[in-house]
């Protein structure tokens, strides 16, 4: 669930099957989710003047965003923002994605509010995975837990443990944006159907080649689930 900014416009929110909640699907693969996170966000956060920006920017380049209408006619640079929403962002999906930069500033905004929804989820844990690891070892020795605690004890650390990896990989990701030039965020590539998994989209921002490379370190802001 990702909370709705106040004063979501409306059109935006007729896109979505919910006026109210904003759900993303649980885990589609490891590869893919980071995808559809950042892609929703551009979503929520997008203003008027990134869907219509990107809206002329295809115009001059279809290679921006693979299989795109763009309609040449006189009218497509006047179009209103609830019209270029629709060719700037996947809205038939749930959630609607936005599936390449906007801009430069929608896309550091959009790490940004993943990166505090992250840290608010980081905060709302009271234990950690070394105490989870005691517990289950004090468990191995004593059977004091039944086997549905044992095994939500043990799906709770599973979570604790993929939202610490992925809690490092937002900060740096942020902070790594924060750094960037504005034509390098924006720009894009294209893979060949070889080279991705899945629910992976071909067309990705080629910044996201860092996002893969991400070190096992754990940042400190993330550091309390350990």
């Amino acid at each position: 669930e990702l909370p709705l900014p106040t004063d979501f416009p409306t059109w935006k929110s007729r896109h979505l099957a919910h006026s109210y909640r904003f759900a993303l699907p649980a885990c589609p693969s490891s590869k893919a989710t980071p995808h559809i996170a950042v892609g929703a966000a551009r979503f929520l956060l997008a203003s008027e003047e990134d869907v219509v920006g990107f809206e002329e920017r295809l115009q001059q380049d279809p290679s921006l965003l693979d299989g795109a209408q763009v309609n040449r006619g006189d009218k497509f640079l006047h179009n209103a923002a609830q019209e270029a929403v629709s060719t700037a962002c996947d809205v038939k999906v749930q959630p609607p994605l936005c599936r390449v930069p906007l801009s430069a500033k929608n896309e550091r905004d959009a790490w940004q509010y993943i990166k505090k929804q992250t840290l608010d989820r980081v905060a709302g844990h009271a234990t950690s995975i070394s105490q989870d690891d005691r517990l289950l070892e004090d468990d191995d020795r004593k059977s004091s837990l039944t086997i549905n605690q044992r095994h939500a004890l043990i799906v709770r650390r599973e979570e604790k443990m993929v939202l610490r990896s992925w809690c490092s990989v937002v900060l740096r990701m942020a902070a790594f944006l924060d750094q960037l030039p504005d034509s390098e965020i924006i720009a894009t590539i294209k893979l060949s159907a070889e080279e991705v998994e899945n629910d992976e989209p071909r067309q990705r921002p080629r910044y996201w080649e860092k996002l893969l490379q991400q070190p096992d370190t754990v940042e400190a802001e993330c550091a309390k689930l350990s």
